[in-house]
């Protein structure tokens, strides 16, 4: 019963992102103690680090926003540029940024000012 308490709201924490701090302060113990079980007895569960790797990295392009709103995919792109599916995927989830270069050809391809690519800074 506790496990299924603890999985319930670190679920509710880190899909909704509801903070931890808006659990009650008498929960905070048994929470505590559940995140210490759950770590050491059965690993981090996967859900959870995807959900803190993607909280973690920064976007840096919209590459993946643009080919949605042109109907592309990363194939395409992929294709039309000559590289890995990998190497676009990674562009399009921000784990690795493309160079300046690839950014105009990606620009050049997809027929946009290449600064429609690049998250806003302000």
């Amino acid at each position: 019963m506790l496990i299924l308490w603890c999985s319930m709201k670190l679920t509710e924490a880190l899909l909704f992102n509801t903070p931890l701090l808006k659990i009650a302060i008498k929960d905070i113990d048994i929470l505590f103690f559940c995140i210490i079980f759950v770590k050491f007895a059965h690993g981090t569960p996967n859900f959870i680090q995807k959900r803190l790797r993607a909280m973690d990295n920064p976007h840096y392009n919209r590459i993946k926003a643009v080919l949605a709103e042109k109907d592309k995919t990363g194939t395409w792109l992929s294709e039309q540029m000559g590289r890995n599916i990998g190497t676009v995927s990674r562009w399009m989830t921000n784990k690795v940024q493309p160079s300046v270069e690839q950014l105009y050809d990606i620009a050049k391809y997809l027929d946009v000012d290449v600064r429609e690519l690049l998250v806003a800074s302000k």
